[in-house]
């Protein structure tokens, strides 16, 4: 999660070790405009990118924008279905377009919404008068004579018919969870050289994900990867060639004194001096020096040539 008020170049910057590849925007147009400049939308106005305000070109933010995935609400339904207020979608705005004011004020694309939050909270409204007149404990209580001492108790009881509140709008059937959210559908778009195409519809009053169309991706229309593959790749420090003559020159030297020392211990075998040490223990003791003297020219050769002979088992197995 990452979050910015002026600099967007440093909260990107720390995205990018997180290897992130999947990443969910929730702003407005002006800042979404400077993260789409830093490196590739939402409900925003439209041609909300087509604005000079960043170090961008609309040229590039049209080529960062390509295949954007964008989620929307569902602002009017789409059949002929009669809703609660008796019109369909198509009658509910051919009236709205004929309104003596239409034409004086903005008519903002969420109109719809506002409509059906009127019949929501009106519906409520009228299930808490009918309540408060046939329930024998509220007799003393309803919506005419409100007063703060009872204020909570109407309150709960507004909140509780508002929740239970279910009927077909002129946005689909409304209806809410038990948190007070709205459950509808929700569009799953993608920016296709300039036009947004319908993809998907997941509908949240059954669970359900209907696919309209497949979604279309650069590089021959490959899927991305959510996330690099990670390969791991592993250099060995090697040991330098001069250091490698070096051990390889000292490990012949002492191999050869080994070798002497042992002919010399067998030579002088029955001398007194030697006999003290233990002769055959001598010989033991410059066979292991040649031994070691001998695995160490292996070593070294293989310690200079490791990134080269590490996929070797054979060469691993004997100089390991």
């Amino acid at each position: 999660f990452e979050g910015f008020r002026d600099n967007v170049d440093q909260y990107i910057d720390n995205l990018k070790p997180k290897d992130a590849r999947i990443i969910i925007m929730d702003m407005y147009a002006p800042k979404a405009r400077f993260v789409f400049c830093r490196f590739l939308p939402g409900f925003y106005a439209a041609n909300w990118w087509k604005v000079k305000d960043t170090s961008c070109s609309i040229e590039e933010l049209d080529s960062a924008i390509q295949g954007a995935i964008l989620t929307d609400v569902v602002t009017i339904r789409r059949d002929n279905e009669s809703t609660i207020s008796g019109l369909t979608a198509a009658e509910y705005l051919n009236r709205l377009h004929n309104w003596p004011t239409y034409h004086q004020y903005p008519v903002h694309s969420y109109n719809t919404f506002g409509y059906d939050t009127a019949w929501a909270i009106a519906l409520a409204l009228n299930k808490t008068i009918n309540r408060l007149t046939t329930d024998p404990t509220l007799s003393n209580i309803s919506l005419d004579n409100f007063r703060y001492t009872n204020g909570q108790i109407i309150k709960d009881i507004i909140m509780e018919e508002f929740y239970a509140t279910q009927f077909q709008g002129i946005t689909g059937k409304v209806e809410f969870s038990r948190n007070g959210d709205r459950v509808s559908k929700i569009y799953i778009k993608q920016w296709r050289n300039g036009t947004l195409v319908l993809v998907a519809v997941y509908d949240k009053t059954d669970d359900t994900f209907t696919m309209i169309d497949q979604f279309q991706w650069k590089n021959n229309n490959t899927i991305p990867s959510d996330g690099s593959r990670k390969v791991i790749i592993t250099d060995y420090n090697q040991v330098s060639y001069a250091s490698t003559i070096v051990v390889i020159v000292m490990s012949g030297v002492g191999f050869v004194l080994a070798l002497l020392f042992g002919i010399w211990n067998r030579q002088n075998k029955t001398v007194a001096a030697v006999k003290i040490t233990s002769p055959r223990l001598n010989y033991l003791v410059c066979i292991g020096a040649e031994i070691m003297f001998s695995s160490q020219v292996f070593y070294s050769l293989y310690e200079m040539n490791k990134n080269t002979w590490k996929t070797s088992s054979t060469a691993s197995i004997i100089c390991e």
